[in-house]
């Protein structure tokens, strides 16, 4: 994954339908490491704070299989 050379915070939209993609949001960004989240289930919405370039969260988030903006 590519990071950024300095850390950037970012919002997506994202199709959050259940827990299931919850649960599979958390363990993708996990697994990048160096990341901090917060995912707003009601209103549709994932907060990062992190170095990695958009196109690396956008990669990662895409891996769901739901729809991200």
């Amino acid at each position: 994954m590519k990071k950024r050379e300095t850390p950037g915070k970012h919002q997506f939209s994202v199709d959050l339908t259940c827990e299931g993609w919850y649960n599979a949001v958390m363990q993708g960004l996990n697994k990048l490491g160096e990341v901090q989240f917060d995912i707003d289930l009601p209103s549709k919405k994932i907060h990062i704070d992190c170095e990695y370039s958009v196109d690396s969260l956008l990669e990662t988030l895409g891996q769901t299989g739901k729809a991200i903006s």
